[in-house]
């Protein structure tokens, strides 16, 4: 007989028992269980169909004298004819009661949903798991435009949406000859300028500029009512920058027109970036924003605890920027819901993160520091971790050492005590390359950050290296020191012990034609020393643009500008363009 068919004829048993004591009870006014206990006098039974039924000892409360195939008088479980092992076992211990899963009950089930959503809830509020419906369904772009750098090109900062600095395949490369250089002073600010069809756009004091790539002239000009820190950025007809008025502005690329403008809580140094008609940009109000970059409405915002001056960075649907809070942080760029804040060491002010090979490289105060890209916020850890360190900084040994942060690669720091690396690097598959203060370009692996060559140079490299092609572009600030002698004449008198000046006697005697004397002469001088003084002048003058060869290091050719450079350069149509502290802005072809 099976499971099934013996559950199914107990269920039979109790039901016709049930029906034969509601009918006592009916008869005598007695609880059966009352009545049954006092007529329990014989050992057998005869059931309907005549055979004995004996009496048995209850296998749940052992009360004596039951009945099988009934319920027990004393507790009032059902006593099977032939107890199955589960049963003879005891009572049965699983999940939300005896029975566990395999009968659910509607509590059961009600608890289970309840779990569900509330657990659901709190990771989707907190951990943005699910993108949020609403946001997705209403709050879209009117328009497609990216402002990804063409061949050729060089439409933002960084060129391409992950900031890499890497051009895989330029249609020329400068060969280090000067084509023209601006009037000096023309520039002011770190503003780095875009370059798209044969014009510059960069922005200064109080003004934007766009200038012919060829020539330097100036096509057009717009008065600014704020300084302008902000790198441009062209996507189709539109260019881009943010001001120190607080605005994001947008400017028609030919003419100069504005087109819109939006306001923000605080002045604007970021550089924005564009993408499927998404414009992201951060501001000095805690906040990065979120925009139509054809209309400038906002799609979603999202606060962070501190300044945002640093050019986001966008890889596979997330951006990545940095506040001045010292943090990475990762969001959905669809709905600004938060995936990751990684937790760095004193990021740099105005560097983006750079995203490739499924890394996040930061540049910090001294190096660069490394996390993985895609990660997410695991509930809790941060704080867990950070508990861990507080009692292992306390009490040393009797606590574990603490792991790295989640999502911590490596961090890379120039060997010297007065070497640092504070620009971001250029990042190609193989390899980053990054400057020092000593004046070394360091190629480091991308993945290990093991050391693959370095270059000296002179001077040092304060701005984020290029590479093109095969090559490898960066500017230096080089300090010279000239030395000159002015001679300077001191007479002191020289003085015996007693501090009485020393006198020389000189006497000359004047004769005449035939011999006799005419005058004599005595001359009495005080004895002097003469005291020669040296000074020194140090003077500060130059500034190098080196070309290197990628893989090996070797250079290729050097260009003196004549004054330091501290800003990035910008590739473009076969040239490259820097910017001096003189406030000149230089094209090499």
């Amino acid at each position: 007989m099976t499971d099934e068919f013996r559950e199914f004829a107990l269920f039979v048993t109790l039901f016709q028992n049930g029906v034969r004591y509601a009918s006592r009870y009916a008869e005598s006014g007695e609880p059966p269980k009352y009545q049954q206990r006092t007529n329990i006098q014989e050992n057998h039974r005869v059931t309907q169909q005549g055979s004995v039924q004996p009496t048995t000892a209850c296998p749940h409360c052992g009360a004596l004298d039951q009945e099988t195939s009934t319920r027990c008088q004393g507790c009032g479980r059902f006593i099977a004819s032939a107890m199955p092992e589960w049963a003879r076992g005891g009572r049965r211990q699983g999940v939300f009661g005896r029975q566990g899963l395999i009968f659910m009950t509607q509590n059961k089930w009600l608890l289970i949903v309840l779990v569900v959503l509330f657990g659901g809830a709190f990771a989707w509020h907190n951990y943005h798991i699910v993108p949020n419906p609403i946001t997705l369904l209403t709050k879209q772009p009117s328009t497609s435009l990216s402002s990804l750098s063409a061949p050729g090109q060089w439409s933002m900062t960084g060129g391409d949406l992950e900031r890499t600095r890497y051009i895989v395949d330029p249609p020329a490369l400068p060969q280090g000859r000067l084509l023209w250089s601006s009037e000096a002073g023309l520039l002011e600010g770190v503003s780095l300028p875009a370059i798209v069809d044969g014009t510059v756009y960069v922005g200064t004091s109080f003004k934007f500029l766009a200038l012919d790539a060829n020539t330097g002239d100036i096509k057009w000009e717009r008065e600014m009512p704020g300084l302008v820190n902000s790198s441009p950025a062209v996507a189709g007809d539109m260019v881009y920058v943010g001001s120190t008025d607080t605005k994001l502005w947008a400017f028609d690329r030919f003419t100069g027109e504005t087109q819109w403008t939006f306001g923000t809580g605080n002045y604007i140094s970021s550089s924005p970036i564009v993408s499927n008609g998404f414009l992201f940009i951060g501001s000095g109000d805690h906040s990065m924003y979120a925009l139509d970059a054809k209309t400038g409405r906002k799609l979603w915002e999202f606060e962070t605890s501190d300044l945002i001056t640093a050019p986001p960075s966008l890889h596979n649907g997330v951006l990545y920027f940095t506040s001045n809070d010292d943090s990475l942080y990762s969001v959905n760029y669809r709905t600004g819901q938060a995936r990751m804040q990684f937790r760095s060491r004193s990021s740099a002010t105005f560097e983006p993160p750079v995203v490739a090979n499924g890394l996040v490289y930061m540049s910090s105060s001294t190096g660069i520091q490394a996390a993985k890209a895609g990660i997410r916020e695991i509930p809790a850890r941060w704080q867990f971790e950070k508990l861990w360190r507080t009692l292992w900084f306390r009490w040393g040994k009797p606590i574990p050492s603490p792991p790295a942060q989640h999502g911590t690669k490596w961090r890379f720091t120039p060997e010297g005590i007065s070497r640092f690396a504070r620009s971001a690097p250029a990042v190609t598959k193989e390899a980053f390359f990054v400057g020092d203060s000593g004046g070394y370009l360091n190629a480091q692996d991308s993945q290990d950050a093991s050391e693959i060559w370095t270059f000296k140079a002179e001077g040092a490299i304060l701005s984020s290296p290029i590479v093109a092609g095969d090559s490898v572009y960066f500017g230096t600030k080089v300090s010279t020191t000239d030395v000159t002698t002015d001679v300077t004449t001191d007479v002191t008198t020289d003085v015996t012990p007693d501090g009485i000046p020393v006198f020389t006697t000189v006497v000359t005697t004047d004769v005449t034609p035939e011999g006799t004397t005419a005058v004599t002469t005595v001359v009495t001088t005080v004895v002097a020393t003469v005291v020669t003084k040296v000074v020194t002048t140090v003077v500060t003058t130059n500034g190098i643009v080196y070309a290197l060869d990628r893989r090996t290091g070797e250079e290729i050719w050097q260009l003196s500008l004549g004054t330091p450079i501290e800003l990035a350069q910008s590739p473009a149509e076969g040239k490259l363009f820097v910017r001096t502290t003189d406030g000149r802005i230089h094209a090499i072809e």
